[in-house]
Formats: C-alpha cells, sequence, structure tokens
C-alpha cells in the first residue's frame, strides 16, 4: 500500500484501540475528551455497533441490560445494578 493508506490505517487503530481502553476503564474522562471519544458532556461519540447496545438475558429474555464488568468477570446489569434472573436463581451468586 501506499505510505497515506499505511498512516491513515495505523491511525484508525491508534482510536479503535483508544476506544477500547476507555470503554474498558483505563482511561480518564479527560484524555477521552481531548482525543475526541467523548464530548463536553461526557457523552461518548464513538460508533454504534448495530441499532441498539442493550442485550438480552438468555433465561429470562429481559431487554435492556447492558454488560459491566465486576472484578474479573462481567455482568448484566440493569438499572445500574446486577441483574437478578428470576428464571435462573443458580446465575444471581
Amino acid at each position: 500500500m501506499g505510505d497515506m493508506a499505511d498512516f491513515f490505517l495505523e491511525h484508525v487503530e491508534d482510536m479503535e484501540e483508544a476506544r477500547f481502553e476507555y470503554r474498558s476503564g483505563s482511561m480518564s474522562d479527560f484524555e477521552a475528551y481531548e482525543l475526541g471519544i467523548i464530548d463536553e458532556m461526557g457523552f461518548y461519540i464513538g460508533p454504534k455497533y448495530g441499532k441498539d447496545r442493550s442485550r438480552v438475558c438468555r433465561c429470562c429474555n429481559k431487554g435492556g441490560l447492558l454488560w459491566g464488568k465486576v472484578g474479573d468477570k462481567f455482568r448484566l446489569f440493569e438499572n445500574g445494578v446486577i441483574h437478578r434472573c428470576p428464571a435462573n436463581p443458580l446465575a444471581n451468586t
């Protein structure tokens, strides 16, 4: 590829890595604002993957849940707290 195409791809990869760092919590809001990942109000500017970023519980089919990290595990969250699935009480531990 040409030099400019290589430069562009490198820039895209760097920005995707920075977005990942912000979403995983290893980047401050100030750094994210300086890179253009969030706006001055703290809203995420990056691309949305799909129409809706919310998820559905596989046991009770409840929608509108979001993934969050607790310790070293990912859990579904509902209104800011861990989703307590009525269909699978073993998953609530």
